[in-house]
């Protein structure tokens, strides 16, 4: 697949010491149906894993998360009792 395939779920740029990498993540399918996550930097695929979404908001997680949650709905949440 090309990185113009699938739909973009974020793009950034990322600096290092000696360079710019602009960097994608696109959702694809695989063959059998799964859900997938195609990382691209520089137009070129880097690696590819299983997509995972938010337990709670159904959200595909692209960055942080707290156990099966994204951040957003982490931050919602309220631990203990009065």
């Amino acid at each position: 697949m090309t990185a113009e395939s699938g739909t973009v779920l974020d793009a950034f740029t990322l600096e290092t010491e000696d360079r710019l990498i602009q960097a994608e993540i696109r959702r694809m399918h695989a063959d059998d149906g799964t859900e997938m996550l195609w990382h691209y930097e520089n137009g070129r695929l880097a690696f590819a894993h299983p997509a995972r979404r938010c337990a709670m908001c159904n959200e595909i997680i692209t960055a942080a998360s707290a156990g099966g949650c994204c951040i957003a709905c982490v931050d919602g949440l309220v631990i203990g009792s009065d």
